[in-house]
């Protein structure tokens, strides 16, 4: 009975093709995507390109890997897929600013990916441990759906400097002026996945330092 327990959540698991098939949708969205701004400014498109290949085949790594039950897989499923959806119907204003529109997606599976394996923890938490992650979900959809929610593009010019606030400008514009309101939304991406980059650097550093120490011991160990 116990066994048949403990197998459960594995069968009710979708196919592993479904995986393979929702990084299939996100891969092809950005290959689109930096293949779209290869004219404008190729070195930054290279990159990217780069960039998403090495993505998909970690992120199909970590999917892999994860210890998760049938609902588990089903977050996975619709933040993989959903992003790529919306940026489809939204094609002008995702694929403008690719690098952006890119940790938006990246920032998005990551933050799935973390609810799914830290959730038998978080379902202990308190409630102030709650109220954080809650205020922190809500900085990534709006990270995420800033090409959505943001009335004008990142770094568009669309008024004098220093306007003041009003009905077309909700918080006036820059120094540039640029809607204020935009690069507010669209900085917070930005921030969002510096930090997320960081703390994946640091959790890599860490890792290999402490596997150095474990191996040469001595000062290494000490240090």
């Amino acid at each position: 009975m116990a066994a048949t327990t403990a197998d459960a959540p594995t069968a009710a698991l979708l196919s592993p093709w479904a995986g393979r098939a929702c990084m299939a949708v996100t891969y092809i969205f950005s290959i689109l995507m930096f293949a779209n701004n290869l004219q404008v400014d190729m070195a930054s498109a290279l990159a990217g390109l780069i960039a998403v290949h090495i993505q998909v085949v970690l992120m199909l790594r970590v999917w892999s890997g994860l210890d998760r039950t049938s609902k588990g897989e089903a977050l996975l499923v619709v933040a993989t897929l959903i992003y790529p959806v919306v940026g489809t119907l939204f094609w002008s204003k995702f694929s403008a600013w690719p690098w952006s529109t890119y940790f938006g997606l990246v920032i998005l599976q990551g933050c799935a990916m973390a609810g799914v394996y830290y959730w038998r923890s978080l379902r202990k938490a308190p409630l102030a441990t709650w109220f954080g992650l809650i205020v922190i979900l809500f900085y990534i959809t709006v990270a995420a759906a800033a090409p959505v929610i943001a009335p004008f593009g990142e770094s568009e010019i669309i008024g004098y400097e220093y306007e003041p606030w009003g009905d077309e400008y909700l918080l006036g514009t820059d120094n540039l002026g640029r809607d204020m309101l935009t690069r507010l939304v669209y900085g917070g991406r930005n921030t969002i996945g510096i930090a997320f980059l960081a703390t994946c650097l640091a959790f890599f550093l860490g890792t290999f330092t402490g596997f150095l120490a474990a191996i040469l011991g001595g000062v290494v160990d000490q240090a």
